[in-house]
């Protein structure tokens, strides 16, 4: 019987729809199931051009499958150890930030990010002696930087600026609104400068710029590490390295 192509193509359609609509923090799931799919035999005879979408989905899918089970297996332990912070010394506590930094700082972009974050505000009230004493050119200080990163494009360092500072203030209401305001506005300017760069690149790849494209994503990739556009930026640089 000769295959029924137009079948074939419409179901693999489907099957595709089905996982790229599956949740964004279950990136071992999608990888399996891209996995199966690559493997019928039927789509990659009869419907290639679906089955090459499916195969360039699955690289940067497969990347991020393999950092949450690395981040699986490192993450959840820590944040076990940091249920209660009550009757730490202050070297623990410090310690204990130390080791969730340097968590945070593999793993931040995965779905742990959002705890460590929140283990990483808890340990900095429980380090603090005290209400601190406050001064508005502190203030100032601290919302200057964060407002110079921004305009120069370092928004990865002018987020970490504010998420940091934020827990040592609790009380300080009118800065933490500011803050509130100036992270707002800071995550606006990153997808704005993020849209520009993947036009950019799509638009040298183009012109048959690949390289020189993909060599101006690898330089910004920093400044957007922890930020929502870092996935899309990930992306589409490794289509980039593709022979």
């Amino acid at each position: 019987m000769t295959p029924d192509r137009e079948a074939i193509r419409a179901d693999l359609s489907h099957q595709i729809d089905l996982v790229e609509a599956m949740a964004a923090n279950e990136p071992m799931k999608k990888d399996l199931r891209i996995d199966e799919l690559l493997a019928v035999d039927d789509y990659k005879v009869h419907a290639r051009a679906l089955w090459l979408k499916l195969e360039r989905l699955h690289g940067p899918i497969h990347q991020a499958a393999m950092a949450d089970d690395a981040a699986r297996k490192a993450v959840p332990p820590f944040l076990a150890r940091c249920t209660t912070l009550a009757g730490k010394s202050p070297a623990e506590l410090r310690a204990l930030d130390d080791e969730a930094r340097a968590l945070q700082d593999e793993h931040g972009a995965t779905r742990y990010g959002p705890a460590l974050l929140e283990v990483r505000q808890r340990l900095s009230i429980a380090m603090a002696t005290g209400l601190q004493t406050c001064s508005e050119l502190e203030h100032f200080r601290v919302l200057q930087e964060a407002q110079k990163d921004r305009i120069a494009g370092r928004f990865a360092q002018a987020l970490k600026r504010i998420d940091e500072t934020i827990p040592k203030h609790p009380r300080c209401e009118q800065f933490l609104v500011k803050l509130q305001d100036e992270r707002v506005t800071l995550l606006v300017s990153a997808n704005k400068a993020a849209e520009g760069l993947l036009d950019q690149a799509r638009n040298d790849r183009r012109d048959g710029r690949k390289g020189e494209a993909a060599q101006a994503l690898e330089r910004a990739l920093p400044n957007f590490k922890g930020l929502p556009d870092e996935g899309r930026i990930r992306a589409l640089l490794t289509e980039l390295r593709r022979p």
